[in-house]
């Protein structure tokens, strides 16, 4: 891995941003379906300890994407 003075180029912190999106995604549709597939009285429970913690990991990355892109 080539560095320039101890930082990463742009272009590989871009595709582990874009790695790392990816992931957070596929992550939270896995959680939709458990989700979709729980109780109605259970959904809460998951919604506030897994579900939404993941949509909020992936809404993160999508700011950081999202900044990068006008830097």
């Amino acid at each position: 891995m080539s560095t320039f003075q101890g930082r990463l180029p742009t272009f590989e912190l871009t595709c582990r941003a874009e790695r790392v999106l990816e992931e957070w995604q596929n992550i939270t549709d896995r959680a939709a379906k458990v989700y979709d597939s729980l109780a109605k009285d259970t959904q809460p429970a998951y919604f506030e300890l897994v579900y939404m913690l993941c949509l909020m990991q992936t809404n993160l990355h999508k700011l950081y994407m999202a900044c990068e892109s006008l830097t």
